[in-house]
């Protein structure tokens, strides 16, 4: 995204990147990504600017889980992955501390097992879907900051290609 705003602006880089660079939230930055595509676009690359970061946000929530997320395995799913809200780790911290303190004391204690519906099973599959997806967006991102800089030597071939790649009409 630093790449695509540079080849936007078509500023000195330097300045351009670290401006970008700054702003501490990828809402904010995206924010400043159509602030300037809406300054420097004519309507047809900025449609398919659009497109592209519609598809990048719907890309980030896959991406936020995997990130975001403790991960763990269990046993009984040996080809699964588990991933799992760390709002509920911190509760599942805290019940094991008390579960804990409860045992040393010489009192019962109860489980410490974690929210079975609070926890997100990925396979093999659904993990090679994520990256394939995330491949394919970087691929058009990667074209999209040619097309926006200008200077490609074939840009309706590449704008084609984008607006294909993005199923627009």
């Amino acid at each position: 995204m630093g790449t695509l705003i540079v080849n936007m602006l078509g500023a000195n880089a330097t300045p351009t990147l670290a401006m970008f660079s700054a702003l501490n939230s990828a809402g904010t930055q995206i924010d400043a990504l159509k602030a300037a595509a809406a300054s420097v676009l004519d309507p047809e690359r900025k449609q398919v600017f659009d497109a592209a970061l519609a598809l990048a946000k719907t890309s980030a929530s896959a991406r936020h889980r995997l990130v975001h997320r403790i991960w763990g395995y269990s046993e009984a799913l040996p080809n699964a992955l588990l991933l799992i809200e760390n709002e509920h780790r911190s509760k599942h911290l805290l019940k094991t501390k008390t579960e804990f303190e409860l045992f040393t004391q010489g009192r019962p204690s109860g489980s410490t097992d974690w929210p079975r519906d609070k926890i997100l099973v990925y396979t093999e599959a659904d993990l090679i879907q994520i990256i394939a997806e995330m491949d394919a967006l970087y691929e058009i991102f990667y074209n999209l900051s040619f097309l926006v800089a200008g200077g490609y030597p074939e840009p309706q071939r590449l704008l084609d290609y984008l607006r294909a790649e993005l199923r627009l009409s």
